[in-house]
């Protein structure tokens, strides 16, 4: 059932097929700081700070990282802990019977002040996830922020991703 396959052990970055990252490049997410919106019954973490780290650790779980409750344009958001220039972001879908939740999104980023949308994924186009399918999104030229945002377009939905990945330098 559900429940007991949740409790397997979690799959090693090493044991999934991700793709290494663009040339000169490093994943920036790795183990920082992060958030989301909120937490429900079906979150692993206790906090919206440790549920939303599960999408940035070097495990991978086997359906997804983290997990809000049904809500208006739920988010997850990262700190880099300073200014980073990003030149992609990876977000690999859960690849289960909910993977078509989380298909409408914005990628928003902010330096200092107010967020800023820089994309917008407005269609229902399935992307995956540990299959080797995640979406990816490059921006024209790198772009300068701190923090990276990923909110759902839905005016009510879940969130929930297997990882995320955003590289640069």
């Amino acid at each position: 059932n559900f429940e007991a396959s949740m409790k397997r052990a979690h799959l090693r970055v090493g044991d999934v097929p991700f793709a290494p990252p663009p040339p000169g490049c490093i994943d920036l997410a790795s183990n920082r700081p992060t958030d989301q919106s909120s937490i429900c019954q079906y979150s692993a973490g206790r906090t919206t700070h440790e549920d939303s780290a599960r999408a940035v650790s070097d495990h991978v779980p086997e359906f997804y990282a983290f997990h809000t409750g049904l809500e208006n344009n739920p988010w997850w958001k990262i700190d880099l802990e300073g200014i980073r220039s990003l030149e992609e972001i990876r977000i690999y879908n859960r690849i289960d019977r909910d993977s078509e939740r989380g298909l409408r999104f914005s990628i928003e980023i902010r330096k200092n002040g107010n967020w800023n949308t820089v994309f917008e994924k407005n269609n229902d186009k399935m992307f995956g996830g540990i299959d080797g399918n995640p979406f990816v999104w490059r921006p024209e030229k790198p772009l300068k922020a701190r923090e990276v945002r990923i909110k759902s377009l839905a005016i009510e939905d879940f969130l929930h991703y297997q990882k995320i990945e955003i590289f640069g330098n």
